[in-house]
């Protein structure tokens, strides 16, 4: 029998975490996305945007624990948020060193995105509010001018596309903002920031895309047993999105991790998988 390094384990020489193991590790990453979040909104839109990023995939995680493996369905709809969001935030970070300004300026576009579309729809959903027997008889949103006036300030010339990721002043083509470029770059920048290689975001992507909707696999069909490994399965990787994010949160700060948060690498399985 070979003697394994422990400072490079492979994939054979890991043993496989239990759901309770699995579940104290994704709650103790939960605690650090609240306390890295809560500091990096005090901070620019770029931080900002980092922080809304790691709130929504440590959020989802918890989502996909408490629903469990019998809503294996519904766990792999809220995992393609949780991924969609990691591809994001480290899209967005790609261009933090090389093109600065592009970075600022697609952060700033995820807080204006929401006041554009609000300023847009603001009509249409005070006239729906008006005959909705839910809401016809309280005070909604859609008719405070002040707050319409100040989206529409806030926003000024910016123009959007499908998304707030889109903007014709910094991108050429929409297709450079669309899931397969974001994902690649996504996948080509963790390489070097995180050390992740070969992380199949796009795979990934695409395989949970499917279960918005049915259960392609047939997973209902499987045994007990099959689903409950497949479900630790996709929270160990979960947990790794979520860990990576906030390790480079925290290096793009220039400030080390927590001590707590590196130790609990070595409590799941993480590699590219």
């Amino acid at each position: 029998m070979s003697i394994v390094d422990i400072l490079k384990p492979t994939r054979d020489s890991m043993p496989r975490p239990e759901r309770n193991q699995l579940t104290q590790v994704a709650q103790q990453v939960w605690r650090f996305a609240d306390e890295q979040a809560h500091e990096l909104e005090k901070h620019a839109d770029t931080d900002r945007y980092f922080a809304a990023c790691i709130r929504v995939a440590a959020s989802n995680l918890m989502s996909m624990l408490k629903l469990s493996s019998p809503y294996m369905s519904e766990s792999g709809a809220i995992f393609r948020n949780l991924l969609e969001a990691c591809i994001d935030f480290f899209w967005v970070a790609s261009f933090s060193e090389s093109q600065p300004d592009k970075c600022k300026r697609l952060a700033e576009n995820f807080f204006l995105y929401g006041k554009a579309q609000f300023v847009e729809n603001a009509p249409a959903y005070s006239k729906l509010c008006k005959s909705d027997p839910f809401l016809r008889d309280i005070k909604g949103p859609f008719d405070d001018i002040d707050a319409i006036e100040q989206c529409r300030k806030d926003v000024g010339a910016r123009v959007f596309g499908n998304s707030w990721r889109y903007d014709p002043a910094i991108f050429a083509d929409e297709a450079e903002t669309r899931w397969k470029a974001r994902s690649q770059i996504a996948a080509a920048f963790v390489e070097k920031a995180v050390r992740l290689k070969q992380a199949p975001y796009l795979a990934n992507l695409r395989a949970l895309s499917s279960y918005s909707h049915f259960d392609p696999a047939q997973l209902s069909q499987s045994t007990a047993e099959f689903r409950d490994r497949l479900f630790d399965r996709d929270i160990n990787i979960a947990i790794g999105f979520v860990f990576d994010m906030l390790m480079f949160s925290y290096r793009q700060k220039m400030s080390q991790p927590p001590q707590a948060l590196v130790v609990l690498q070595h409590q799941f399985l993480w590699f590219s998988t």
